[in-house]
């Protein structure tokens, strides 16, 4: 859900506002546990998550290279479904790969993932993506404990970010076109830092979304965030 929708739904109930939001995303099909406000610095849009397996699957999406942009929101996530004639139950995530592929994601806790409903809903949408010429995967826990290092990482990206994101948007294609002159060779985040004249966190964050953007990558898939984080050009989009 968008936030300017959850914002709007609390609004009108104001004496109960987490009730009203509570029942708003329940009635869109999910069971809700810790509802989670985030700003996605990939979709430039502030979205509302309703448990700690969706917010860790929507850092994720952040935080992968791969990913050029992704929808949570149900109500466009069923447009987009129906668009492509897909004819399984709705999936949790629609994902856009910079490959131009598209996946799917069911977002689900792994103490419901074994039940029986659970494993007849994933094949139907397996096929279902299948027919459509889409990827399809689970989230869930086990996702989570094999990033857990690079969403550790993202844990503390995002929020810088969300942050400084009117700044960076205001001074965006003099930020974007330092950083991408000062990373035409191989440098790390330090190199970077010592250069900088301006404010380290608009340059970090420049620096992150144009990651983001696929124009820049990084070593964090086999490395922990620190000074020493490689940058360097993308080559090519789709790698």
């Amino acid at each position: 859900m968008d936030a300017r929708q959850a914002n709007a739904i609390k609004s009108r109930t104001p004496l109960s506002a987490s009730r009203a939001l509570r029942s708003a995303l329940a009635k869109r099909g999910k069971s809700v546990g810790t509802i989670t406000y985030f700003y996605s610095a990939k979709n430039d849009r502030d979205i509302v998550v309703s448990s700690d397996l969706e917010f860790a699957h929507v850092l994720l999406l952040e935080a992968t290279e791969s990913v050029k942009a992704y929808d949570t929101d149900a109500d466009r996530v069923i447009a987009f479904i129906e668009r492509e004639g897909y004819l399984g139950s709705k999936p949790d995530a629609i994902v856009a790969l910079w490959s131009g592929r598209t996946r799917f994601v069911e977002v689900k806790y792994l103490a419901d993932k074994n039940r029986e409903r659970a494993l007849l809903q994933a094949e139907v949408q397996k096929r279902a993506a299948e027919a459509v010429g889409a990827e399809w995967s689970w989230f869930s826990e086990d996702e989570v404990h094999a990033n857990e290092r690079l969403l550790h990482d993202w844990l503390h990206i995002a929020p810088v970010l969300s942050q400084s994101r009117i700044e960076v948007k205001a001074r965006w294609k003099y930020l974007a076109d330092w950083v991408l002159e000062a990373t035409r060779e191989k440098t790390t985040l330090d190199k970077l830092r010592i250069r900088a004249e301006d404010p380290w966190e608009l340059v970090f964050s420049a620096t992150f979304r144009l990651v983001q953007a696929a124009r820049l990558c990084t070593d964090l898939d086999s490395r922990p965030l620190s000074p020493n984080t490689v940058l360097m050009r993308r080559t090519s989009q789709h790698a």
